[in-house]
């Protein structure tokens, strides 16, 4: 029962007592056990989910982090990822990452229009794009190099690779005939 004072009226041996709002209101200990065990799941799913669902939560990329988010964010930007509504932005693919045949991207979910790649949520999809940023540092892409410019890899990157290499290179603040390996340097 509430009071006008601003608290609730307890009943103790037949005596009432005003209690004001303040003061922690006593939860049964099955209550308690049962919040426990709720918090206790959480924690499971939010540590366990991610590496079942395939998905890695842990980035170690070379050069720092910092450097390859600068790269990545200037290619979402161009790819239309920031602007609701476009497939990057639907298919949480920042980087509009089209699918390869005999291969799966952790986070994947499916393949949509024009085999862009369909991720579970945003980071999965950033993951996806700082991995081929990485592959493209190390030399492992088949397609990309550090010694190739924003205009030579835009070439195999995107359809419109003119207009994909202006904008990428607007959003770094450098010109298009920069390497990757400059870029990744000047952060």
């Amino acid at each position: 029962m509430i009071d006008l004072k601003g608290g609730r009226i307890a009943q103790e041996d037949g005596v009432q007592k005003h209690i004001p709002f303040t003061e922690p209101v006593p939860v049964p200990w099955r209550n308690q056990m049962q919040i426990r065990k709720a918090l206790h799941l959480i924690l499971i799913l939010v540590l366990a989910l991610p590496a079942w669902a395939g998905i890695s939560t842990v980035r170690v990329p070379e050069p720092p982090l910092m450097k390859i988010e600068r790269f990545a964010h200037a290619i979402a930007k161009a790819e239309g990822f920031y602007r609701r509504g476009t497939i990057p932005n639907r298919y949480h693919n920042c980087g509009d990452l089209k699918a390869v045949k005999g291969f799966t991207y952790p986070g994947q979910v499916g393949i949509g229009k024009g085999r862009h790649v369909i991720f579970a949520n945003d980071a999965a999809g950033w993951n996806a794009l700082y991995h081929q940023i990485n592959k493209m540092i190390s030399g492992e892409s088949r397609h990309y190099s550090p010694q190739m410019t924003i205009n030579q890899i835009a070439r195999f990157y995107a359809g419109n690779w003119r207009q994909w290499a202006r904008n990428v290179s607007h959003n770094l603040g450098v010109p298009s005939t920069t390497t990757l390996a400059e870029v990744l340097e000047e952060s």
